[in-house]
């Protein structure tokens, strides 16, 4: 679920959505979504509204985006496996990256 998701042209439930850049080769691709149904913002691997690999619940109708919440706002839960469900995960944060920085940084 680590990485830069950059935000698609379209929206999913009415807010803002967003695509990791790359693919994994093993797990595939992965968005950034709010689901309305269930009021969180998830991690995903279809732009759908059932399963998710991680996931954290608001309050604002998905209006602000995970990364202009305030910190400690949101506490992200991730999938640990079938037995252990989805558990807390503090150090699981999502920022707004300046994408000048990013490219120079890329850059070397």
């Amino acid at each position: 679920i680590n990485g830069v998701y950059m935000q698609r042209g379209g929206k999913y439930h009415g807010a803002v959505s967003f695509q990791k850049l790359g693919m994994d080769t093993r797990t595939g691709k992965k968005f950034l979504i709010y689901s309305a149904t269930k009021q969180t913002w998830k991690i995903t691997d279809k732009m759908q509204d059932q399963d998710s690999f991680a996931y954290a619940k608001v309050e604002d109708r998905g209006e602000t985006c995970p990364s202009d919440l305030p910190k400690g706002y949101v506490t992200w839960k991730v999938f640990d496996g079938k037995e252990a469900g989805y558990g807390k995960d503090v150090e699981v944060t999502c920022t707004r990256v300046d994408l000048a920085l990013l490219s120079d940084h890329l850059k070397g």
